[in-house]
């Protein structure tokens, strides 16, 4: 056989395809660190502002109110260790 024999290839066909923009790892890979800039972000504001801090004490009272208006109470308050009362 000869080279003659073979039919040329297009030009359309002897150019490399570019891999897709848009694939399932790329997209998972930018949505991962957009959830993770936002959870630290938001935690980080939450921790500064006092936010945090405020749920939590508001979160204390709110578990000290229901516990006793399910009928728990303290009958005896005992302190070790102190000299003067």
């Amino acid at each position: 056989m000869s080279t003659d024999s073979k039919t040329p290839k297009t030009a359309k066909s002897r150019k490399k395809q570019r891999p897709p923009l848009l694939t399932r790892k790329r997209i998972t890979g930018v949505l991962s660190a957009v959830l993770v800039a936002l959870v630290a972000g938001g935690g980080w504001w939450a921790w500064s502002s006092g936010a945090a801090e405020r749920a939590l004490e508001k979160t204390h009272w709110r578990v000290i109110a229901l516990t006793s208006q399910i009928g728990f109470k303290v009958d005896e308050i005992l302190v070790v260790g102190r000299r003067e009362t």
